[in-house]
Parts: structure tokens; sequence; C-alpha cells
């Protein structure tokens, strides 16, 4: 299923920057530890051509001052919870089709 223009390109931009970020992250810690890969990828991480990265509701703080190695991949703390509200909130891009699928109204 493809659904163009779900996000606008800076949307889109912030929520690529942010997963790279994470994935970058996962791959520092679960390098140190392989054992805790199942609270970066899930249960099914070792699922061949597939890579499930989960992603935290939860905003992460500002560490601005703080990039990762990478130097240009910082932390956006809003993304998440801006892409949830441009996509299933009260005008969002997802809404019919998820009022459709999991609400009464469907």
């Amino acid at each position: 299923l493809r659904i163009d223009n779900a996000l606008d390109e800076d949307t889109c931009n912030r929520l690529r920057r942010h997963v790279l970020r994470q994935q970058a992250l996962a791959e520092m810690e679960t390098s140190k530890n392989a054992a805790i890969s199942t609270e970066y990828y899930g249960v099914e991480n070792r699922r061949k051509k597939r890579c499930d990265l989960l992603l935290s509701l939860v905003p992460e703080e500002d560490t601005t001052n703080d990039p990762t190695e990478e130097g240009d991949i910082i932390a956006d703390p809003n993304i998440i919870p801006d892409v949830l509200q441009k996509v299933l909130g009260t005008n969002g891009s997802l809404r019919p089709i998820y009022e459709e699928l999991v609400t009464n109204k469907g």
C-alpha cells in the first residue's frame, strides 16, 4: 500500500533524520551487548531481509549541544508527536483511513 503526500517534505526530512539517528544509536548499543537487541529491534529482530526499528513515543531530550558521532544528526524531540498529529490528528492525512479501519465509524 502506498499513500502519496501523507507527510509534507519538511516533516519527512525530519523523520528520516530521526530514524537514521535512532538506527545509529541502536547499532552502537547493540554492538556493545547483542542481548539487548530486542529493545531496539523487537522480538523478531533476526529475520533475514527485514529490520523493524522500534521508535519510542516518548520525546527525546533535546541534545542539540551533544550531537551523535555523525555530527549532523541531532535529536528532534518533537518529531514523533508531530508525525502522529499530521497523519492521525483531526485533519490528519490518514485520519479517514484510520477511522474506516479502526474506529466504530468504520
